[in-house]
């Protein structure tokens, strides 16, 4: 077998896997991707992926933004939300990736002016980002009027794409609180009750399946309200199948007895 530097290794533990390596999931990503489209009719949809620790469900998440994004259809974003308890960062975080994801679009430009103020480019060692700054008073604004807000972003972008997928990952901390759990269902009741089917947003919150309860426990009524889907374990032929894309990237060839 030749010798591998590290750099040439196709793994990286705790690192979600690249949509190329993906495999499997055949069924999860045809019921996600069948939602998406279907919201571009007009209809919000939600989304429950659970499953447990390490299972893949962050790579999922990322392949089908990949999938969507390269169809032109809804706008995807990821947004990882592992250590954030607070309304405020959880929609500051939702609108940065929204923005820097945006950045390269032909029709940033009109991203920029919807925010007006808010998006700043800042320039470090020679990179450009971009940051969404608005003042802890407008943030305030902007979560209690995110059904709003996300309506407009909608209108703006339409000529190019026709919604948004939203991913929330990594949402189980998140979920035990009730702050959380209440403005949810406040977003889907305004949703319900002021966009007849003109509201072209699919949200999917990624989590463990405690999260799922802890979320529901909090606010009963989110029970009838998310789509879910699990993801489960790899069969062997999809591991295998995983093992000799990952190790044919590297240019290893896998024996059948080293498999």
């Amino acid at each position: 077998m030749p010798k591998v530097n590290k750099t040439d290794s196709p793994f990286t533990p705790g690192i979600p896997v690249s949509p190329d390596l993906f495999i499997g999931r055949k069924k999860q990503i045809k019921s996600i991707q069948r939602y998406v489209a279907r919201s571009a009719s007009g209809k919000q949809d939600n989304i429950f992926l659970i499953g447990d620790r390490g299972i893949g469900k962050t790579s999922l998440s990322s392949f089908i933004c990949a999938s969507i994004d390269n169809e032109n259809g809804s706008f995807p974003i990821q947004v990882s939300l592992g250590d954030v308890e607070d309304l405020n960062e959880l929609v500051q975080r939702i609108f940065e990736e929204l923005i820097e994801k945006a950045y390269k679009k032909k029709w940033f430009h009109w991203i920029q002016k919807f925010f007006a103020n808010y998006v700043k480019e800042v320039e470090i060692a020679g990179t450009v980002s971009i940051k969404f700054s608005p003042t802890l008073k407008d943030l305030k604004n902007i979560v209690s009027d995110f059904a709003i807000e996300l309506q407009k972003i909608t209108q703006t972008i339409s000529e190019d794409r026709k919604g948004l997928f939203i991913v929330l990952d990594d949402i189980d901390t998140l979920s035990k609180t009730p702050a959380f759990a209440n403005w949810y269902k406040t977003f889907v009741d305004y949703i319900a009750t002021h966009y007849s089917n003109n509201y072209p947003v699919v949200i999917m919150l990624v989590g463990l399946p405690e999260a799922r309860n802890a979320l529901c426990k909090n606010q009963p009524s989110l029970t009838r309200i998310f789509r879910i889907v699990s993801v489960e374990k790899l069969s062997d032929n999809e591991v295998k199948e995983f093992f000799r894309k990952a190790f044919g990237k590297a240019s290893i060839k896998v024996t059948p007895g080293a498999l």
